[in-house]
């Protein structure tokens, strides 16, 4: 609600955009549901921003999902006030190694933590909470918080109020737009509001064809005045797994010292979002007067993707070189090219 108010104060402040990235690390997303909307919002923000390449975007959208992690919004009972709440298991399912009590064995999945038996859950993003959001820290600013959320709300809701909004043939194009989702629908809403006397640049800009569907879906959902993520679920499908992150290190033989450069790589990478270079190069002297360099390397969600970059480099270079990749407890090692 801050955002979207924000932008319609300010046509110049996209929705979503620099206020929705900076203020998303306030605002964990914990479960599924917010995921379907929060996490398209989130990349479309901060793929809006420059400056940054398409890992940085992947990576900083992804930091405010923390579904694995086992926190979870509540509310308290007594002032209303939701805050996160650090999920953690109870003593009687705490690990055992040696299997003899009545815990779980070591290795075993804690029951009731989210994605506690996905084949890949050590590789999402996980965290703890670092937050004075609690009802035990007094100095919390719950009541000015929900004052100006309030305040946000209630602006939003005058979008709706406007007598060109109200309009008949408006409503019909919103509805229309909001089922399709096309590019025909959007100018068919863009023309019906101006048509009825629409001069706010805030509503103008984010119907144009130059702006993002989800951005155009929230404009869509201020006009009909409906609960914010109405028309985008029904656009997004079912919410992204979580960003899934993998260790590797390219080794160098010996007699290729200086193989691949180290800027080559790690630009290829970045550039295709699907991972970076983390350490290195980090050369070791062997006893026969030979050297290996070593990279370390981050390869985000499909790691074959980043491999298949990594082998590129190295077939550019004119070398050859050594990968081993750590997933789901195993370490895997190919041979580039």
């Amino acid at each position: 609600m801050l955002c979207r108010a924000a932008a319609l104060a300010d046509p110049r402040a996209a929705y979503p955009g620099p206020h929705l990235a900076l203020l998303s690390r306030f605002a964990p997303v914990c479960d599924e549901a917010d995921a379907a909307t929060a996490l398209p919002l989130l990349r479309e923000a901060f793929a809006g921003l420059p400056g940054l390449d398409a890992y940085q975007r992947l990576v900083y959208a992804s930091l405010a999902d923390l579904r694995a992690s086992g926190i979870r919004w509540v509310r308290d009972e007594d002032t209303g006030h939701r805050y996160p709440d650090e999920w953690f298991p109870d003593e009687d399912e705490d690990e055992d190694e040696s299997g003899d009590g009545d815990g779980r064995r070591a290795g075993e999945a804690v029951v009731g933590l989210p994605y506690a038996h996905d084949p890949d859950r050590e590789h999402f993003p996980s965290g703890s909470l670092g937050s004075l959001r609690s009802p035990e820290y007094p100095d919390f600013p719950f009541d000015a918080l929900a004052a100006t959320v309030e305040q946000a709300r209630l602006r939003c809701a005058e979008t709706a109020r406007q007598p060109w909004a109200a309009a008949e043939a408006v409503r019909a194009a919103a509805h229309a737009f909001g089922r399709d989702g096309t590019a025909a629908r959007r100018a068919e809403l863009r023309a019906a509001v101006r048509d009825r006397g629409c001069t706010d640049a805030a509503v103008l800009n984010a119907l144009a064809p130059e702006a993002g569907t989800l951005r155009a879906l929230v404009m869509t959902e201020l006009l009909l005045g409906v609960e914010p993520g109405v028309l985008l679920r029904a656009h997004t499908g079912p919410a992204p797994r979580p960003l899934r992150s993998y260790g590797a290190r390219l080794v160098l033989p010996a007699q290729q010292r200086g193989g691949p450069p180290l800027a080559a790589l790690n630009e290829r990478l970045r550039r295709a979002g699907s991972g970076g270079v983390t350490h290195g190069p980090a050369r070791y002297h062997l006893p026969d007067g030979t050297w290996r360099e070593e990279i370390d390397l981050r390869l985000l969600d499909d790691w074959r993707t980043g491999i298949e970059q990594a082998r590129e480099v190295v077939r550019e270079c004119g070398t050859h070189a050594e990968v081993t990749v750590r997933r789901r407890g195993e370490a895997l090692t190919l041979h580039l090219p």
